[in-house]
């Protein structure tokens, strides 16, 4: 994988496949904020964030990264909004992975 430095996280792109209501989301539905779980951590970065948490930021935030077929988000500190603590929506999110859905060329510019 890979490990990141400095004031900067490394997530894997997460989308919501459904809403709180639980209604199921088309893949051609983007989220008004992106989703990430949180794979490795800077040595600036707060003690508050872990490992395998679940942050929230803007979609457009951060450095889009593909590795292994995974879609990777490289965001400073200072963009995360906050860390995701609704069970509900965590357990609506799921991966977004080059070649698994339509959003993948939104997300990738």
């Amino acid at each position: 994988m890979i490990q990141a430095t400095g004031d900067k996280i490394i997530v894997q792109f997460m989308r919501a496949t459904k809403t709180k209501g639980g209604l199921y989301l088309p893949d051609q539905v983007t989220d008004p904020q992106g989703y990430g779980e949180v794979l490795s951590l800077g040595e600036e970065v707060s003690e508050k964030i872990e490992i395998g948490a679940y942050l929230v930021f803007h979609p457009r935030a951060g450095m889009d990264m593909l590795m292994d077929g995974k879609i990777l988000k490289v965001l400073k500190y200072d963009e995360v909004y906050g860390i995701l603590t609704d069970q509900e929506i965590k357990s609506s999110l799921k991966p977004l992975n080059v070649g698994k859905s339509a959003e993948t060329s939104k997300i990738i510019h």
